[in-house]
């Protein structure tokens, strides 16, 4: 019989572990709850110029990529632009510098996958010698690292998390619509989906629309406006980019969303997208082309077949120059074309080749090790519920499979390399480091076990002297 006044066993927890984080405070930057327990790690410092220009410098650099872009260049020619984007990257060079964050920095986000990210391209870096074009090797990695290093240290400046949050989404909005707009003035606009088909704008959109989806099912009802108005306008340039890969890219973001919030819509929604994409592959067998015309905009049954000509352009990588160096590949960006010599820039067109290409297996042990503390992070923040956590966790998942038909990460820096680069800045410096600090201090603050009394030995303990 039960006690007065109990009302039964406590219900089961959602999830097996402490929440380290109470419910999500106000979107007020100023809210106690918010600094006290999603606090920027590296000392603040209000009005510091470094906190706008370091991330006011990729999206110049990003403009001059979609806006002035040259897309016939040849690499060994410098032209106007090209200095101007070569300038651009000094200048970012000398603001990480300057800032005085980036040892800090570095330091406490040891063993995070946005660290493993960095090493990898000090690798490329170092490795530059066995590229057919060093120079442009050398240059390329110092291009990503320095952006990278930008984006992280210019948001470790945003107060808290929401101001970091905010930060970013009114950064990824300008990235994707300009990203958008060069793809007009390359091909002209029009009112038809076909003209905008590409992937570059529909992957961060679709990055940015797993995001706040993901958010927008949390605790924090006062951040929902902002987080809807993000996903109807990331889930509004993914469908007009047309892409199939993006697709595939959100149905994963949804069904990591459903598996982490234990929500059946989206579960429902991210299994109709995956059973759309698997239909999709069936119905190329059946060349029904006025159905592909529909869910594959500008796909053939020859298109699905191929995976839109990436298998034989990955199989002729792969038995022309991962062969040859399968170790620490031929270095990152150029490739020497077998005959005769000519440098050619690299198209894998999928980061896992990019990877075989550029730097070989040890190349590789980097992107598994990545892969592997992005997966164990992730689970470690969305058990225990902490802000950002399954928003962050969907759009890495949704930005690394949509990497696999356009290689914006462990390649050059591209347009949306600093959407997924931005959300590796948040979750490590708002979600990742925040928690495992509160998780620390709890178990630092908890009182000792107090010593217990020796227990005296009783009588039947007590040996007693053998009698002759």
């Amino acid at each position: 019989m039960s006690p007065p006044g109990d009302t039964g066993p406590a219900k089961r927890p959602r999830f097996p572990v402490p929440r380290l984080m109470p419910r999500a405070p106000a979107a007020d930057a100023t809210a106690a709850g918010a600094d006290r327990w999603l606090a920027s790690p590296l000392p603040l410092a209000p009005g510091n110029p470094y906190a706008i220009l370091l991330l006011l410098l990729p999206y110049a650099w990003m403009f001059r990529i979609s806006i002035l872009a040259e897309r016939k260049a040849d690499i060994t020619q410098v032209g106007g632009y090209q200095l101007l984007q070569i300038v651009l990257v000094l200048l970012t060079v000398a603001a990480v510098v300057a800032s005085q964050r980036a040892p800090q920095l570095w330091q406490i986000s040891r063993g995070r996958p946005a660290a493993i990210f960095l090493y990898y391209y000090i690798f490329c870096l170092l490795t530059a010698a066995a590229s057919a074009f060093p120079q442009y090797a050398v240059y390329r990695s110092v291009e990503y690292i320095a952006l990278f290093s930008a984006l992280m240290i210019g948001f470790s400046y945003q107060r808290n998390f929401f101001s970091a949050e905010r930060a970013l989404l009114i950064l990824l909005m300008a990235v994707i619509v300009t990203n958008a707009i060069g793809r007009s003035l390359l091909v002209g606009f029009s009112f038809s989906l076909g003209r905008w088909h590409a992937n570059d704008f529909p992957a961060g959109g679709a990055m940015l629309f797993c995001y706040c989806v993901g958010e927008y099912f949390g605790d924090n009802r006062d951040r929902r406006l902002r987080l809807l108005l993000g996903a109807a306008f990331g889930g509004f340039f993914m469908v007009l980019g047309t892409s199939t890969g993006s697709f595939a890219a959100a149905a994963i973001g949804l069904l990591v969303i459903a598996y982490f919030r234990r929500s059946l819509p989206m579960l429902l929604g991210g299994g109709a997208l995956a059973v759309v994409l698997v239909l999709l592959m069936a119905l190329g067998a059946f060349q029904t082309q006025d159905v592909l015309d529909v869910v594959a905009m500008g796909k053939t049954e020859k298109h699905l077949e191929n995976a839109s000509g990436r298998l034989p352009i990955w199989e002729y990588y792969f038995h022309n120059y991962v062969i040859e160096s399968p170790i620490i590949g031929h270095g990152l960006g150029t490739l020497s074309q077998s005959g005769t010599g000519e440098l050619v820039k690299a198209q894998p067109h999928a980061s896992f080749m990019s990877v075989l290409l550029y730097t070989g297996a040890v190349g590789m042990l980097f992107y598994v090790t990545f892969i592997i503390r992005c997966v164990n992070d992730g689970f470690w923040a969305c058990q225990r519920r902490l802000p950002g956590a399954v928003g962050c966790v969907a759009a890495l998942a949704a930005g690394f499979v949509n990497s696999q038909t356009n290689p914006f990460i462990f390649d050059i820096f591209e347009e949306t390399s600093i959407v997924f680069s931005s959300f590796i800045a948040l979750f490590a410096l708002f979600v990742v480091i925040p928690g495992k600090r509160q998780e620390a201090g709890v178990n630092e603050r908890r009182p000792p076990a107090p010593l217990l009394p020796k227990a005296k030995p009783h009588a039947h303990h007590l040996r007693r002297p053998l009698v002759p």
